[in-house]
C-alpha cells in the first residue's frame, strides 16, 4: 500500500493541520443559524450563571474572583473531561474534531451582521444599522453617528476574527481541540460576565486573564499578518484627527492592532466610547482620516486575505509534513 495513502501512517500534527485548513475553508463559506450553533447554548447558560452565582456588589474582591473561576470550574471542566475521554474512545476521533473545531472557531454570523450593518448605513437607515451593531458590542450604540457606527463595527469585525478564528485554530494546534473548546467556553463567559459600566468588575477578571493568555501569540501574528501582507492605502486627507500610538504590553495589544490596521488601511480607530451613559475617552489610532463606508468592505477583504494567507500556510506545511 502506498504510505501517503495509508491513513495511519500520516502524522498527527498534518492530521492537526489538515484539520485547522478544513475549517479554516468551511467557516468562510457555511453559516449555521444560531439555534443550531452550541456555542448559542454555552452563551445562554453563562447569562444564567452570572444572574444566579456573581456575588452582591457588596461582597469582598476576593470572593468576585474565586467565584468567577470556581463557576467555570465547576461547571464547564467535568463536560471538557468527558468529551476528552470520549473522543480517546471513537474510531473516528478526526471527524469529530473537525466539527467540535468548526463551532469552537464559528465567526460567519458576526462577519454577517457586520455586512448587514454596513448594507443598513449605504442605505442610510441608522437605527437599524445601530440595531445590528448592538448584537456585536456592548457599547451604547444609540449615541453613535454613522462614522462612529462604522469605526465600532470594524474594531469588533477585527477583534471577533483574531478571538473567534485564529486563536481557537491556533490553540487546537498547540493543545487539542479540547482545550480550544475550552477557550472559546472561557471567551463566552468572560463577554457575558463583562460589566464595562463597572471599573472593580472581578467576577469577570479569572475569565479575562484565561482569554488574554490564548490571545496574546495569535495577536501578535495577526499584527505580523497585517504588517506583511496588507498593502498600505494612501489617503490625502484634510481632517485634523489627532493619533497615538500604542506600547507593547499584554494589555495594549489591542490597541495595537487597531493601530497597525488602521496605519495600513488609511483610516482612524479607537476613540472615545460610552456603556451605560458613562463616557470613556479613549486614544485614537490609525491614520488621520475618518472611517468611511467603504472602508467596511476593505477590512472584510483584509480579513479575507488574512485568511487566505493562513490557508496556504496550513497547506504547504500539511504537505510537507506528509511528505517528509
Amino acid at each position: 500500500m502506498n504510505p501517503l495513502l495509508d491513513f495511519d501512517s500520516i502524522p498527527t500534527a498534518a492530521i492537526s493541520c489538515c484539520v485547522a485548513l478544513i475549517v479554516l475553508i468551511i467557516n468562510n463559506f457555511l453559516t449555521l443559524p444560531e439555534r443550531f450553533n452550541p456555542i448559542a447554548v454555552i452563551t445562554l447558560l453563562a447569562k444564567r450563571i452570572d444572574n444566579k452565582v456573581r456575588p452582591t456588589p457588596k461582597s469582598s474582591i476576593q470572593q468576585h474572583l474565586i467565584s468567577g473561576s470556581l463557576s467555570y470550574v465547576v461547571i464547564f471542566v467535568p463536560l471538557l473531561v468527558i468529551l476528552y475521554i470520549a473522543l480517546s474512545l471513537v474510531e473516528y476521533g478526526v471527524f469529530f474534531e473537525c466539527v467540535i473545531l468548526f463551532f469552537a472557531a464559528s465567526f460567519q454570523p458576526q462577519k454577517r451582521t457586520f455586512i448587514k450593518v454596513q448594507q443598513a448605513l449605504n442605505n442610510e437607515k441608522k437605527l437599524l444599522a445601530r440595531q445590528w451593531l448592538s448584537s456585536i458590542v456592548k457599547r451604547d450604540t444609540e449615541v453613535l453617528s454613522p462614522i462612529g457606527i462604522g469605526k465600532a463595527a470594524i474594531e469588533a469585525l477585527i477583534l471577533r476574527y483574531v478571538y473567534q478564528i485564529l486563536t481557537p485554530i491556533l490553540v487546537y494546534l498547540a493543545f487539542g481541540v479540547v482545550m480550544a473548546l475550552a477557550y472559546r467556553i472561557a471567551l463566552e463567559c468572560y463577554w457575558q460576565w463583562k460589566q464595562p459600566r463597572n471599573p472593580d468588575d472581578s467576577f469577570s477578571k479569572p475569565m479575562a486573564l484565561v482569554c488574554r493568555i490564548f490571545q496574546f501569540i495569535p495577536m501578535l501574528i495577526t499584527l505580523l499578518l497585517c504588517f506583511l501582507f496588507i498593502v498600505k492605502r494612501t489617503k490625502v486627507s484634510r481632517e485634523n484627527v489627532t493619533t497615538s500610538k500604542p506600547k507593547l504590553t499584554l494589555k495594549t495589544l489591542s490597541p495595537l492592532l487597531f493601530h497597525t490596521v488602521g496605519k495600513r488601511l488609511g483610516f482612524t480607530l479607537g476613540g472615545p466610547v460610552q456603556y451605560s451613559g458613562i463616557r470613556k475617552k479613549l486614544p485614537r489610532y490609525g491614520s488621520p482620516t475618518q472611517v468611511k463606508m467603504s472602508d467596511m468592505l476593505v477590512t472584510v477583504y483584509t480579513l479575507n486575505t488574512i485568511t487566505l494567507v493562513v490557508s496556504g500556510f496550513l497547506l504547504i506545511l500539511t504537505t510537507v509534513l506528509i511528505v517528509a
